[in-house]
């Protein structure tokens, strides 16, 4: 497998998406910066979601035979999988996968640069939108293999690279209905504060949207041509 190789999941449910704002609940004193992520729900029981899981498990049986080689041994140890089973409200196993493509709010290049990352988010026809993407949506999620070997152990990154939504349910913290009477406003426009002084972290999302990430790693991104 080569390192960087591009996969783009069928089209999903998404759930917990970090996309708006990185996510600094992990940030520590050593490595303050935030993570963009988004779960991807992979049925194993529809045809390309069946398609896609082998290929990925492929890719990872692949990684892991070349570290082998690399190491002289037959077998490593392993970190988790880059795929987990998702359970119901009482912890039965529901038969769906989840993978959770993510990646660092920057880092920094060979020529000890920080570039920010950039994580564009498409609609259908692949022009550029911004939307506040909630549980319940579908999406294509772009994403780079990363494998890697570290503590003795072989493991494979998922580094999120770009989202196409496809079906939308805007995140709503409030749960407010949209009444067909009653007052009517205009559109509110936030305030333009670029370059008035220090960028302030927006607060957490409320409980509805939030999920306990598994712990960040280093991502790092590339400029390419995205697949969608």
């Amino acid at each position: 497998m080569a390192k960087g190789k591009r996969m783009l999941t069928p089209a999903c449910e998404v759930r917990w998406a970090k996309i708006a704002e990185p996510d600094y609940r992990y940030a520590t004193a050593q490595d303050p910066r935030g993570t963009y992520s988004i779960q991807v729900l992979v049925d194993p029981s529809r045809p390309r979601d069946a398609a896609f899981l082998e290929e990925l498990k492929a890719e990872w049986e692949r990684g892991y035979e070349v570290e082998c080689r690399k190491e002289g041994k037959k077998r490593l140890a392993t970190h988790d999988f880059p795929w987990t089973p998702v359970t119901d409200a009482d912890g039965e196993d529901t038969g769906i996968l989840a993978i959770r493509p993510k990646n660092k709010e920057s880092f920094v290049d060979n020529n000890g640069v920080v570039v920010k990352v950039d994580i564009p988010v498409l609609d259908a026809t692949k022009k550029r939108v911004a939307p506040n993407i909630g549980n319940g949506s579908t999406c294509r999620v772009a994403f780079d293999l990363n494998p890697f070997y570290t503590a003795g152990k072989y493991g494979l990154q998922l580094r999120l690279r770009a989202i196409q939504v496809l079906a939308l349910v805007e995140y709503d913290p409030f749960g407010f209905d949209e009444e067909e009477s009653g007052f009517v406003g205009e559109a509110y426009e936030p305030p333009d504060r670029h370059g008035s002084g220090p960028t302030e972290r927006a607060d957490p999302a409320p409980a509805a949207q939030e999920e306990a990430p598994p712990k960040d790693d280093n991502f790092a991104s590339a400029e390419d041509e995205l697949p969608f």
